[in-house]
């Protein structure tokens, strides 16, 4: 989890927002950490598939990108950074321990 945190920080301090943004990064470093709160303390399995998915799609907007400098390539690094750590095995029995239970009974 303090990978993804510690990525989602970098990244949002990396991303350019149109106009200003100042008040955009505060948003998403703010939507983005509500987040990793539910996934973490609330055990929230639609939280850790909506940052897992949001991060995969930004990999891969950025991937499509690399060509136009490292910044892209650092924030398609960092978004696989947010989403790799979600996926493990330790945080996917963190946020569904009954099914792990159920299926290991069953299997």
């Amino acid at each position: 989890m303090l990978v993804s945190l510690a990525c989602l920080v970098a990244q949002q301090a990396l991303t350019v927002y149109p106009g200003d943004g100042s008040g955009q990064q505060v948003f998403w470093l703010a939507v983005g950490c509500l987040l990793l709160w539910l996934v973490y303390r609330r055990r929230s399995r639609v939280a850790r598939v909506v940052i897992v998915f949001t991060a995969m799609f930004g990999a891969v907007l950025f991937a499509t990108q690399w060509g136009a400098g490292s910044t892209p390539l650092i924030l398609s690094l960092l978004y696989l950074g947010q989403a790799l750590p979600l996926m493990s095995r330790t945080v996917r029995d963190h946020v569904a321990p009954q099914l792990t239970t159920r299926t290991a009974a069953t299997g």
